[in-house]
């Protein structure tokens, strides 16, 4: 039930929120969060063992033993509207990048609390935290990376 909210609520949250007219700027910062969600999924599920996870409801997911329509739909969406409002000013953006890894990290535990990721290997919601801003501030050099490109 969880990934399926997670899933509608990224797809409901692009189509009323995400500027379309910026979509080709911003695309990039889809594509970048895709494959580092997998990436993630793949170093800490299959190499490091850090988390496994119980009651994925799709077969897909069962199969690859990650929610990928939460990686596919959701993050992606989110890191769409994060590069699309991510503020000018450089306090304000230290704030921003706190609060959605806040929100990621809850998420998160929400998904721990469900039963539907089990933590092991002495992992801690401050390490989710940490890797989550790691996340958006390699989305945000990859996204300057791409726009200063297409200015020259």
């Amino acid at each position: 039930m969880h990934i399926w909210l997670l899933t509608a609520t990224g797809v409901l949250s692009f189509l009323l929120l995400a500027d379309k007219s910026r979509f080709r700027e911003l695309y990039p910062g889809l594509l970048f969060m895709v494959y580092f969600r997998f990436t993630g999924q793949y170093i800490f599920v299959e190499i490091l063992h850090v988390w496994t996870y119980k009651k994925l409801s799709t077969p897909f997911s069962q199969i690859m033993n990650i929610p990928v329509f939460v990686d596919l739909f959701f993050y992606p969406a989110m890191g769409y509207l994060y590069i699309q409002y991510y503020p000018k000013t450089r306090p304000a953006r230290l704030f921003y990048a706190i609060t959605w890894a806040t929100a990621f990290t809850i998420n998160e535990q929400i998904a721990v609390r469900g039963g539907i990721i089990e933590q092991q290997a002495g992992w801690h919601p401050f390490l989710s935290f940490l890797f989550f801003m790691l996340m958006l501030i390699l989305l945000i050099v990859q996204h300057r990376f791409y726009s200063r490109r297409r200015q020259t």
